[in-house]
């Protein structure tokens, strides 16, 4: 099989690019979750092959890392070894846009921060993304090396010196991922989240859930519905942590065609609703309004209820809370198929 993806997945390269064809070859074929993963390994190897091949100086480049990481480095990111394990982590969908983790990863000050970004471990899709992730990374490094010899003696010492500390931070991301990675592929397994979903609410005590619901359309509820439901089982449909928002930063939404529900972690497995909308356009004034005093409300009660996340109390009080959300939301939705039929 490796052969036929070798000759198909390639785009004008001698690498494997073309990762969004490989996964929708391999979800098209009777493959179990193991023989996928084989493949994908299969594929990393080969283009870590192909890189070693056109890149003389690449044992230069990982000696002067190995170097650098084992010394006394001044640069902002951290020994690996020196890194908690408890860093709190994102969960992510099974639905992916690679291209916001690359962004994401490349922007990371310290190597705590790449951890809380990847997936969680336990996610069905776990090494499919992690591999994704260090190829695109690898591409990276190739992208720019490719500039470094297409300038030649024409780039100035400090272009060279920026682009190859660029370089040696994205090797040692990718190093960093890959250590994460092998500690998991003897004890990786597909499990399914069972999550809790706790509500804000206002200063008076409303839950800000059912004031969402009444200003949103019924046509909406089937969408709200399901976006819940995918807090509460971890498939986390059409997910995205706010990174450069800097209003939402910290915080994460799923999203259907125009449903957004804003959330975040409040414990190991709870998640607490912040705001519910159909968003229709980013510079209306009102929605922007609308957001700021939402993330106002919460930032103000965030450490309470994080307090609260593991008090049987309240979680018992917030499984009320959403049984009775539920029924509002498929009432209305049986309603209207009654009526529509």
């Amino acid at each position: 099989m490796l052969e036929y993806i070798i000759e198909k997945f390639r785009k004008n390269s001698k690498f494997i690019n073309d990762l969004d064809g490989v996964e929708n070859y391999l979800n098209s074929v009777d493959m179990t979750f193991e023989e996928k993963n084989k493949i994908l390994i299969q594929i990393y190897e080969y283009n870590s092959k192909i890189y070693s091949m056109l890149r003389d100086d690449n044992r230069r480049l990982e000696k002067i890392i190995s170097t650098r990481q084992s010394s006394n480095s001044k640069k902002e990111l951290p020994k690996i070894s020196n890194v908690k394990s408890n860093c709190h982590k994102a969960i992510v969908p099974l639905t992916i846009d690679v291209k916001s983790y690359i962004r994401s990863i490349k922007d990371c000050k310290s190597l705590c921060d790449i951890e809380k970004i990847l997936p969680d471990k336990e996610s069905e899709n776990y090494f499919d993304v992690i591999y994704t992730i260090i190829l695109k990374l690898y591409e990276e490094v190739m992208e720019i090396k490719k500039l470094l010899h297409q300038d030649g003696k024409d780039s100035d010492l400090e272009t060279r010196n920026f682009f190859e500390n660029e370089i040696e931070l994205i090797m040692i991301k990718i190093n960093y991922i890959k250590q994460i990675m092998k500690e998991e592929v003897k004890t990786v397994e597909t499990v399914k989240s069972n999550n809790e979903i706790v509500f804000l609410k206002t200063n008076y005590g409303n839950v800000c859930a059912f004031s969402d619901l009444k200003d949103i359309p019924t046509e909406y509820y089937d969408s709200f519905y399901e976006l819940l439901e995918s807090i509460c089982d971890g498939s986390f449909k059409n997910f995205k942590t706010f990174t450069n928002n800097v209003m939402l930063k910290g915080l994460s939404e799923v999203r259907g065609e125009q449903t957004r529900i804003i959330f975040d972690r409040v414990s190991n497995n709870v998640y607490v609703i912040i705001y519910m909308f159909v968003k229709k356009t980013d510079k209306n004034a009102s929605y922007q309004a609308s957001l700021q005093n939402r993330n106002d409300l919460y930032t103000s009660n965030r450490d309470e209820i994080r307090e609260l996340a593991n008090n049987p109390e309240y979680l018992e009080e917030n499984i009320n809370l959403k049984a009775k959300l539920y029924e509002t939301l498929k009432g209305k939705i049986r309603k209207r198929g009654s009526i529509s039929g």
